[in-house]
């Protein structure tokens, strides 16, 4: 997993200029990955949704999610209980804000200019076992992702 991240030039993908920040990417991926417990996981959470992989007070969900989404699907499988809350979390923020802006779009293995929220759905759809077995989140973020 640790591996998945560092492949990554988080740089390389746009974002708003303000409020879009690529450091936070790898430092909040990687410290969610490895988090034994709340407090490490809700920081790393706070990296992510603070500008890394969205910006929860404006709304915004940026690329890079569609790009950490395998990653974050990981940490749900294979991460610390706290951990995966925080993951869920995260992609349940992603695919509701990306709802709100459909003119953002992504390259993806399928498609030139796919909305962030379709293909956040699409990774989410290719593991449906597992966020069925997720809980009622799962479950719910299954649920959104159908509708796309």
């Amino acid at each position: 997993m640790l591996e998945a991240i560092d492949a990554v030039n988080w740089g390389d993908l746009p974002g708003l200029r303000d409020l879009y920040e690529p450091d936070r990417v790898a430092t909040g991926l990687r410290a969610l990955a490895t988090a034994t417990g709340l407090v490490r996981a809700a920081d790393a959470g706070s990296l992510l949704a603070g500008g890394g992989l969205l910006h929860d007070h404006s709304g915004a969900v940026f690329p890079a999610a569609v790009t950490a989404a395998p990653i974050l699907l990981a940490i749900v499988r294979d991460g610390h209980p706290d951990a995966r809350a925080t993951a869920l979390g995260l992609l349940d923020d992603a695919l509701a804000f990306a709802v709100c802006d459909r003119h953002t779009r992504v390259a993806t293995s399928y498609a030139e200019a796919v909305p962030i929220c379709c293909a956040l759905a699409d990774h989410l759809r290719h593991h449906a076992g597992l966020l069925a077995a997720s809980g009622a989140e799962g479950r719910r973020l299954l649920a959104d992702a159908a509708h796309h």
